[in-house]
C-alpha cells in the first residue's frame, strides 16, 4: 500500500513538472556595426536619455515635466498597465485552490403521495446546512503556467507601449515649443519688414513731393507695405496655434495655458550630439521592446493551446453540517463530506483543439516577423534622420550666408539711392530679398532643431528618465541653464 502511494505521488510530481509548448527564446537580429549616414567616426554613447538637457532651456524642461504629469494619452497608457497587471493576478490565481463557504436555512415539506422512497418525515420540517467547498485544478501539463507567462509578457508589452508614448510626447512637446519660438521670430521679421516698408514709403513720398523721384516709386513702396502688413496676422495666428497644441499636450484647455515667457525670440543652436550604437537602439527603442514582449506572449499561448489537448485534473472537496435540529448542528453525526478527484479529456472536438494550436503557432510566428520588421523600420528611421540632419545643417549654413549677403546688398542699394545713382525699385527688391532670406534662414534653423529631435526620438531616448512617481529626472544643469537656450 505504501509503495503504491509513493509511486502515485512520484507520478504526480513528475507530471506537475511537465510544461508543454515551446520554451521562449528571444528573437535575434544582428545589428550592423555602424551607421551609413552622418559622421561614421563620431563618438558613441550608450543612449540619449535626457537629450533636452543639451538645450539648457528651463522653459522647455518645465513644459516637458508638465506634459509627463498631465498628458491624457500617457495616463490612458498607465491605466492599461494597471489592467494588464490585474490580468496577471487573475492568471496567477488559477494555480491556487479556490475555497468557498455557504449556508442554508429553509422550511421544507416533503411529498407524502409517493410510496417509494418512503418520506423521511411527515409534513413540514426545518432544514439547516452550513459548509465549505473547495476545488483545485492540477497544472500537470503547464497550461496555467503558460497563461502566467503570457500575462507577464502582456504587462511588459503595456509598459513598453507607455514608454513609446512618452518618447513621442517628449519629442512633440519640444517640436511644438521650438515651432512656437519660430513663429515669434517670423512675426518679428514680418513686423520689421512693415517698419522698413513704412520708412521706404515715407522716403519715396518726400522724394516725389520734392520732384526728385517719379510717382511710380511711391506706388511701389505702398504696394510693398501692403504686402508686408498682410503677413503679420498669419504669423501671429501660427504662434497661437502652437500654444494651443502645447496646451493639449500637457492636458489643459488653451485658455488655462499661459504663453511661455521666452526671453529671446531667436532659436537655439542644436547641442552637440553623440550617436547611440546600432546595437543599443535595439535595446532602448520602446517599440522594439514592445514587439519582443508581444512575441513572448504569443509564444506562451502556444503552450496554453497544447495543454488543452491533454487531460484536465482537479480535486473537489465538499464538507459541511446538515441537520433538521439546531441543537444537533455541531454533532459529528451531522457532518457530510465528499472528496475525490476528477479527470476530463476531450475525445472529439471537430478539430477545434488542434486548430487552436495551429492558430497559436501562426500568431507567434507573425509576432516574430513583426519584431524583425519593427527593428528594420527603426534602423531606417535612424538612417533617414541622420541624412536629414546633415542636409538641414548644410542648408542652414548656406541660407545664413545668403541672408548676410542680402543685408549687404540692401545697404549698398540704399546708399546708391541716397546719392541719386539708382531708382527706388532696386531698394525695394533688396528689402524683399533680405527679409525672404532671413525668413528662410530661421525656418532652416528650426528644421535643424526638428531633425535633431526626430533623431533623438528614433534612437529611443527619453523614456529612461521617467520615475515611478511620473516625473522626469532632474536635468544635469550647468551655469548655462539659466538662459533660455537662445543662440547668439
Amino acid at each position: 500500500m505504501r509503495s503504491r502511494l509513493f509511486s502515485t505521488l512520484t507520478m504526480v510530481a513528475l507530471l506537475a513538472g511537465c510544461t508543454v509548448g515551446p520554451d521562449y527564446q528571444p528573437p535575434h537580429l544582428s545589428a550592423p556595426e555602424r551607421w551609413t549616414e552622418g559622421n561614421a567616426d563620431a563618438p558613441h554613447v550608450a543612449r540619449a536619455d535626457s537629450w533636452w538637457d543639451g538645450f539648457h532651456d528651463p522653459i522647455l524642461s518645465d513644459l516637458l515635466q508638465k506634459a509627463v504629469s498631465g498628458n491624457k494619452d500617457l495616463k490612458i497608457a498607465g491605466q492599461r498597465i494597471v489592467q494588464a497587471r490585474a490580468d496577471l493576478r487573475i492568471a496567477e490565481s488559477r494555480a491556487l485552490p479556490s475555497l468557498g463557504v455557504g449556508g442554508t436555512a429553509e422550511s421544507r415539506r416533503q411529498t407524502q403521495t409517493l410510496d417509494w422512497p418512503p418520506p423521511a418525515s411527515r409534513g413540514v420540517y426545518p432544514y439547516y446546512q452550513v459548509g465549505f467547498d473547495a476545488s483545485w485544478e492540477l497544472d500537470f501539463f503547464g497550461g496555467t503556467r503558460r497563461r502566467q507567462e503570457a500575462a507577464q509578457a502582456v504587462v511588459g508589452e503595456a509598459e513598453e507601449a507607455q514608454h513609446a508614448i512618452l518618447v513621442s510626447l517628449l519629442a512633440e512637446v519640444a517640436d511644438d515649443y521650438f515651432a512656437y519660438r519660430l513663429a515669434l521670430v517670423r512675426l518679428r521679421i514680418a513686423q520689421a519688414s512693415v517698419v522698413a516698408a513704412q520708412q521706404a514709403l515715407q522716403l519715396s513720398s518726400h522724394a516725389y513731393q520734392g520732384g526728385e523721384r517719379p510717382r511710380l516709386d511711391m506706388i511701389e513702396a505702398q504696394a510693398h507695405l501692403d504686402a508686408a502688413q498682410a503677413d503679420v496676422p498669419s504669423q501671429q495666428a501660427e504662434a497661437d496655434n502652437y500654444l494651443h497644441a502645447l496646451a493639449t499636450l500637457i492636458g489643459v484647455f488653451p485658455e488655462e495655458f499661459k504663453a511661455p515667457a521666452v526671453g529671446s525670440t531667436s532659436l537655439p543652436a542644436p547641442p552637440p550630439m553623440s550617436l547611440s550604437l546600432p546595437s543599443d537602439v535595439i535595446a532602448q527603442r520602446p517599440d522594439i521592446r514592445r514587439a519582443e514582449r508581444a512575441y513572448a506572449a504569443a509564444n506562451a499561448r502556444i503552450g496554453v493551446a497544447v495543454a488543452d489537448l491533454y487531460p484536465h485534473f482537479s480535486i473537489p472537496l465538499d464538507f459541511g453540517l446538515t441537520t433538521s435540529s439546531l441543537h444537533q448542528a455541531l454533532k459529528v453525526a451531522s457532518l457530510a463530506w465528499i472528496a475525490g478527484g476528477t479527470i476530463s479529456q476531450s475525445l472529439y472536438s471537430g478539430g477545434r483543439l488542434p486548430a487552436q494550436v495551429d492558430a497559436a503557432r501562426a500568431a507567434a510566428e507573425s509576432e516574430r516577423l513583426n519584431y524583425e520588421q519593427t527593428v528594420l523600420g527603426a534602423f531606417r528611421e535612424v538612417e533617414d534622420d541622420l541624412a536629414n540632419e546633415a542636409t538641414a545643417k548644410a542648408r542652414y549654413t548656406a541660407l545664413a550666408a545668403e541672408a548676410e549677403q542680402d543685408h549687404q546688398a540692401l545697404d549698398n542699394a540704399a546708399r546708391l539711392y541716397g546719392k541719386g545713382e539708382t531708382g527706388f525699385l532696386p531698394v525695394l527688391d533688396a528689402q524683399r530679398k533680405l527679409y525672404a532670406a532671413q525668413d528662410a534662414a530661421v525656418q532652416s534653423a528650426w528644421t535643424r532643431l526638428r531633425s535633431d529631435i526626430a533623431l533623438y526620438k528614433a534612437l529611443g531616448g527619453g523614456w529612461q528618465t521617467i520615475s515611478a512617481s511620473g516625473h522626469l529626472a532632474e536635468p544635469k544643469c550647468s551655469k548655462d541653464c539659466r538662459n533660455n537656450g537662445s543662440s547668439k
